[in-house]
């Protein structure tokens, strides 16, 4: 029977430290990408358009995730009508009417985080 030098648990050790750290981003890029998806069924479901293409759509909330913003999106798309038939009221300085808001702006603003 072998014996493994102090040294050796070590190096072995940190080998397997840095594998975990590799599956444990690995882990996270899935659950992002699940994530994402999800936040594009909703959209899809709430007839929100974009334009963009699916993939361009993808590629713009995994960038939006990793900033942190991918919740306050899908929060905001729960919080959202069809928007091909929302309205939004407006104020003219003395009578409130309803307007169109397009939905290409609603989606950018959606989409752009709020800003």
């Amino acid at each position: 029977m072998s014996t493994i030098k102090t040294a050796e648990i070590g190096s072995l050790l940190r080998n397997a430290a840095g594998q975990i750290r590799k599956l444990q981003e690995k882990v996270a890029g899935y659950e992002r990408r699940e994530k994402v998806d999800k936040v594009m069924d909703k959209m899809a479901s709430k007839e929100i358009e974009t334009d963009l293409s699916v993939d361009e759509l993808r590629a713009d909330l995994m960038k939006k995730a990793e900033e942190g913003k991918l919740e306050m999106i899908e929060e905001a798309v729960n919080y959202s009508t069809n928007l091909s038939t929302m309205k939004l009221a407006s104020h003219d300085g003395e009578n409130a009417t309803p307007s169109s808001v397009s939905g290409a702006e609603l989606d950018a603003f959606i989409l752009g985080g709020g800003n």
